[in-house]
């Protein structure tokens, strides 16, 4: 008998909950759409989806809301109309990947990759990646735990700017401070100099094999046998470094 009265109510509030919302639009002065939204008639509170416009009617956000909080992805976009932030909540809380996008000067431009970004609960949580203008090469990596910080790394014109945890506690208040270590990059003039070097002792040792050959052609008997050439031996490059991520996030170099 309990289960016959449950279903009965529940049959009965499918169609109040359906329409329990009320759509809502907001409008400028000008009479430019500002804002389309739900409410929940019963509650008050925000519900479902949520488009806002700015008074030139160029879109600023797609929003969605659950029992009044901002819930699942969100997006922004910038003057121009296009993408420049897409960020997951869950109940108000960042929840999961955020993406920023870097700035435009004009609405012919795309917008690149700015950072992606991991949340749990609120917090940092996981591998953060900034990226360059083009957004195509990671300049800075870094793992996060609980909103703290585990490792950064940075990479600059001038080398790479290591920071870490050399023990990480399961308690954050146990944490140590961050080491810092800065490995540089070879400069390009001492490379040059290095070739220059390398280029002008070959040329030393060839005059140097032309000028003995030269005179011993004086010396030598029509029957002496001629000298076997001597074997050039095939230089081997010289092997370049190259970045390597650890598990930790940081970058090494090997």
């Amino acid at each position: 008998m309990i289960k016959i009265k449950l279903l009965l109510l529940s049959l009965i509030a499918l169609p109040l909950a359906s329409n329990a919302q009320e759509k809502i639009v907001e409008t400028y002065d000008n009479g430019q759409i500002k804002s389309i939204y739900h409410i929940n008639k019963v509650w008050g509170f925000k519900e479902g989806s949520c488009i806002n416009y700015t008074i030139d009617g160029t879109l600023y956000s797609e929003l969605n809301y659950q029992e009044g909080k901002l819930h699942g992805t969100i997006k922004y976009y910038n003057e121009f109309g296009k993408i420049e932030a897409i960020i997951n909540y869950d109940h108000g809380i960042f929840e999961g990947k955020s993406t920023m996008y870097h700035p435009i000067q004009s609405a012919d431009e795309t917008p690149a990759i700015y950072f992606t970004q991991m949340y749990h609960n609120g917090k940092l949580n996981g591998m953060t990646y900034e990226y360059d203008k083009k957004g195509k090469n990671i300049i800075r990596r870094a793992r996060y735990r609980n909103g703290i910080c585990m490792a950064d790394t940075i990479i600059s014109d001038k080398g790479i700017t290591y920071k870490y945890r050399e023990y990480e506690s399961e308690y954050d208040d146990e944490l140590e401070p961050m080491t810092t270590r800065f490995v540089p990059f070879k400069s390009k003039s001492a490379t040059a100099n290095k070739s220059m070097a390398k280029s002008q002792k070959k040329t030393a040792i060839a005059r140097s094999n032309h000028s003995s050959s030269t005179n011993n052609k004086t010396s030598v008997s029509r029957k002496t046998t001629p000298a076997k050439p001597t074997e050039i031996q095939a230089t081997i490059p010289e092997k370049k470094p190259h970045l390597k991520l650890n598990k930790d996030g940081a970058i090494e170099i090997e």
